[in-house]
């Protein structure tokens, strides 16, 4: 197994140029699509890749399950590989026949995308175990542009179906953003440098694998939807239209909490593998490090959020501009989940408890926003989940400290050994080497 990365900043800018490159690929296929299809038809996509998206957020149950086993419980990469990969088979095809369903079924615009969102989800699945087993092995570079290779590969399909093809639907959209995810797959299966084989099939590490990643799929999956479950109030009075645009909001503001994923991801090796106090000390360094990063970074795109729209979507997308900026502050507190959720998933196998901390913000969120969504659209729908956020988050952080009886300066005091960590990295790069 790799050695566990020990510089906070060092793992962090790795995870950075490796998501801002997922975070690219994945505006540009929002750009796209968007302008090709207008915003009823990029509404459609949108509803289509949300409930991809809330598959995805159960994957994280698989790729916390598999990285757990590996890291902290010590069991054979092979095993966890192929006991994983039945229980993300069968759960794939269950997505696929639910997409069918689906089809077969509804009416309207979301008849017209079931198969292909099924098909998505089973990829994502898949890639959801794979990437575990990189996440345990403590691949971390591997795992990192395994998380990036799908929306790579999901915009060159993209950009191959509405311009190579001419086919500019939601649908062909769609399709296109599934065989990217299918794409991704094998590269990502070879990087483990593990085989899976049925004779490493463990029935009783299958349950233990369903019963962690049960709990850490809920937690996730809840967590999505607290980020986007308002986007469904903003239809019932927006409609798709009001979708489309809210929807660059909260995308971008999600891209914003790439900075406070890539620093909680940077530690989990360790924090995994430690004992409990010294896990705590790394939780709080990586909340102080998001503190400021997030922070920089809130500042930066509050300044330029006009800009930004007005550049890339246009007129009728500039909405989206005051409902990112209202969006920020909740964005920057709540930034400071990811580090709280690795320690208590990787460290104390409570995966649960995230889903304790996104389930109260969501149901203050849906509360707010039908109160505010009907008088301020989706300016109310941002400043719903920004206070929903605020509040869960201050709940969340007041029972760590008193959990782990740490103090609450160790969260804001940015120590003189922080600042080195990320001085010695630019030295290094300043030198020509690797960071």
């Amino acid at each position: 197994m790799a050695e566990p990365e020990t510089s906070i900043a060092r793992g962090t800018l790795i995870a950075l140029v490796c998501r801002a490159i997922n975070v690219a690929a994945g505006v540009l296929v929002v750009l796209l699509v968007s302008r090709e299809l207008g915003d009823a038809g990029f509404g459609t996509f949108v509803l289509g890749t949300t409930v991809v998206g809330v598959v995805a957020a159960l994957t994280g149950g698989l790729t916390a399950a598999a990285g757990y086993q590996i890291n902290n419980q010590r069991w054979p990469a092979g095993e966890v590989l192929s006991s994983g990969g039945v229980v993300a088979l069968a759960l794939g095809v269950a997505a696929v026949i639910g997409g069918l369903v689906l089809r077969e079924s509804l009416a309207g615009n979301a008849r017209t995308i079931g198969l292909e969102a099924g098909l998505a989800a089973a990829a994502v699945l898949m890639n959801g175990v794979v990437t575990g087993i990189l996440l345990g092995q403590g691949r971390m570079v591997r795992y990192n542009l395994a998380l990036a290779a799908p929306a790579l590969f999901g915009l060159s399909a993209v950009v191959a179906v509405l311009y190579g093809l001419d086919e500019r639907t939601p649908s062909a959209a769609l399709g296109a953003f599934a065989a990217g995810q299918w794409l991704a797959f094998l590269p990502a299966l070879l990087a483990t440098r593990t085989a899976p084989s049925f004779r490493a099939v463990n029935r009783p590490l299958i349950g233990i694998m369903l019963r962690f990643s049960g709990f850490a799929a809920l937690s996730s999956g809840i967590s999505y939807l607290n980020y986007r479950a308002d986007i469904f109030v903003v239809r019932a009075w927006e409609g798709e239209a009001g979708v489309g645009v809210y929807n660059i909001a909260v995308q971008l503001a999600e891209a914003v909490w790439q900075i406070s994923g890539a620093v909680a991801l940077a530690a989990i090796p360790r924090i995994a593998g430690s004992s409990q106090g010294l896990a705590a000390e790394l939780t709080t360094r990586i909340m102080r490090h998001t503190l400021v990063l997030l922070g920089l970074a809130c500042i930066v795109v509050a300044l330029l959020a006009d800009v930004g729209v007005g550049l890339f979507w246009g007129d009728d997308f500039s909405g989206a501009a005051n409902a990112l900026r209202i969006l920020l502050p909740g964005t920057l507190v709540y930034g400071l989940a990811a580090g709280i959720s690795g320690y208590y998933t990787y460290q104390r196998g409570r995966p649960w408890l995230a889903g304790v901390i996104s389930s109260s913000s969501l149901v203050i969120d849906i509360a707010l926003a039908l109160v505010f969504v009907p008088r301020w659209g989706i300016n109310g729908a941002a400043l719903a989940t920004s206070i929903s956020y605020v509040l869960a988050m201050g709940a969340a952080a007041a029972y760590f400290l008193h959990d782990t009886r740490t103090s609450p300066a160790a969260l804001f005091r940015f120590r003189r050994t922080d600042f080195d960590d990320y001085v010695a990295v630019l030295r290094r790069l300043k030198r020509g080497r690797p960071a």
